[in-house]
């Protein structure tokens, strides 16, 4: 059994996909306030933010029945069966009380500050597990150190850690390709895109030029709302044109960017944020519009010429999508994953 850590839904569900439905294991994350109180989860000191992770009162539970039944099984056991995001599936979450009383064999920390109090909770209440540490993206190799790795970031070239290099999975039944059908949309899922370096600038020049295009800003704080699940985000990404996503300083591995790619849409970069980043794999001229390499005026021409042509915009969707089968197997990451684990 597997218990990581919870701030970042589409981590967790990349977790459950991996663990859970290729290698057979099972995965569970906190709940309760307890963790906070006891100085278990420490994303930040804030109370009311661990609420929006922990609290049961504000999770949104799954009633199982059959098998399971929410009031008779669930909270009785510790064990709660929880809905991500959309509804789309479910995760296990457990108390502290509850975790106290299983066993594991490998605890997962995803954020530097977990890394001392996870290897607290093993040497306290789980001597046998391993500890993993998963990044997703470039931290400080020194942070590693001695550490067993699952990352999903472009190789980096040292010896200190043992690691294992793969991509975070995602439903490709949901981010699929689907043929482009000319909405003249752009839509950007970069949170707080407003407070951005270059990205909103980028944004709002092309927004002025375009005056044929509908340009659209989703994500957290962003003006156009945001969406409560990966089924409407993959809805929208198949009811545009063209994925905005300048980024600064680009993801380490970043799921919007490759669901752009998975879903078959072209996507507006600046190559330069995604320098040695995981991304760059999926990038190339004809599948994307690259604004480190053209002006925003060339890009707008170029633009407005692949979205008046049915051939060209399929093209570019279609080589999109190719750009991702070629860079992404999460069958091979997962064998991959499982022949690691047997060398910690």
């Amino acid at each position: 059994m597997i218990f990581a850590d919870f701030h970042h839904n589409s981590l967790l569900r990349s977790l459950v996909l991996l663990f859970e439905k290729r290698l057979g294991m099972s995965v569970y994350r906190p709940i309760g306030m307890e963790w906070f109180k006891n100085g278990y989860w420490a994303i930040n000191n804030q109370y009311d933010t661990a609420r929006q992770f922990l609290d049961i009162e504000c999770t949104q539970l799954a009633d199982l029945t059959p098998p399971l039944n929410i009031v008779s099984n669930q909270i009785d056991s510790g064990i709660y069966h929880v809905y991500d995001p959309g509804h789309a599936s479910t995760h296990k979450a457990i108390t502290f009380d509850t975790f106290k009383e299983m066993k594991f064999e490998f605890l997962i920390a995803s954020i530097p500050q977990h890394i001392p109090i996870f290897k607290e909770l093993i040497t306290k209440y789980h001597p046998n597990a391993k500890l993993i540490v998963q990044i997703g993206n470039n931290w400080d190799p020194e942070i590693l150190r001695g550490y067993n790795v699952m990352a999903s970031v472009k190789p980096m070239n040292t010896k200190d850690f043992n690691a294992v290099y793969y991509h975070q999975e995602f439903d490709t039944d949901i981010f699929s390709y689907k043929k482009n059908y000319r909405t003249n949309q752009i839509s950007s899922y970069i949170n707080i895109l407003q407070h951005t370096r270059q990205g909103w600038d980028d944004f709002c020049t092309l927004e002025s030029i375009l005056s044929e295009f509908k340009l659209r800003s989703y994500g957290g704080q962003c003006r156009d709302g945001n969406f409560a699940g990966p089924h409407d985000l993959a809805q929208s990404m198949h009811s545009s044109d063209f994925i905005f996503h300048v980024k600064f300083g680009g993801d380490g591995y970043g799921h919007v960017i490759y669901n752009t790619y998975a879903c078959g849409r072209a996507p507006i970069i600046r190559s330069s944020f995604y320098q040695n980043q995981l991304a760059e794999e999926l990038f190339a001229d004809d599948n994307c519009i690259d604004l480190d390499k053209i002006s925003i005026y060339d890009a707008v021409d170029k633009i407005k010429k692949i979205a008046g042509s049915e051939e060209l915009l399929d093209e570019y969707s279609l080589n999109a999508h190719k750009s991702f089968q070629r860079s992404v197997s999460f069958e091979n990451d997962a064998k991959k994953v499982l022949q690691w684990l047997g060398t910690i």
